[in-house]
């Protein structure tokens, strides 16, 4: 049995930290970056977000997971639809929740999936969009 090894950011990418609830009001923690932030090759959750005005509150608007969240990140392809409709509602942050089992990664994005409900994971039915090929309503709180 090899040790898992969790890179992190560099402390100046991250700009704060946040919790998103997930099912039974378990929280999961998250590094908020700026959306031009140069990733790391790692597996994680992530969330992209738009401030809520001025204050250290977010708006979930996309839920994602990846094994290699640089490649997701400048995927120019298989994110660009995403990324416009995410610009166009205000994204400002990539929240990142490092998970290094993919197992762990697709069931902490479903059950954020249910709590928040962020607009851009729905077609115009309601119904949850598939994930890119890339990758595998309550604001956001500060820690």
């Amino acid at each position: 049995h090899s040790a898992e090894i969790v890179y992190l950011p560099r402390a100046p990418l991250v700009a704060c930290e946040c919790e998103w609830p997930g099912d039974h009001g378990r929280l999961f923690h998250f590094h908020v970056c700026p959306k031009n932030t140069s990733f790391i090759r790692a597996e994680a959750v992530f969330v992209f977000a738009a401030r809520i005005g001025q204050t250290m509150r977010f708006a979930p608007l996309y839920v994602g997971q990846t094994a290699d969240l640089r490649a997701t990140m400048t995927d120019i392809h298989g994110m660009a639809d995403i990324w416009s409709a995410a610009e166009d509602a205000g994204f400002d942050t990539v929240h990142v929740h490092y998970e290094h089992s993919e197992h762990r990664r697709l069931s902490v994005r479903a059950e954020l999936l249910r709590s928040l409900n962020p607009e851009l994971n729905r077609d115009i039915r309601g119904a949850e969009i598939p994930p890119p090929a890339v990758t595998g309503a309550i604001p956001g709180t500060l820690w």
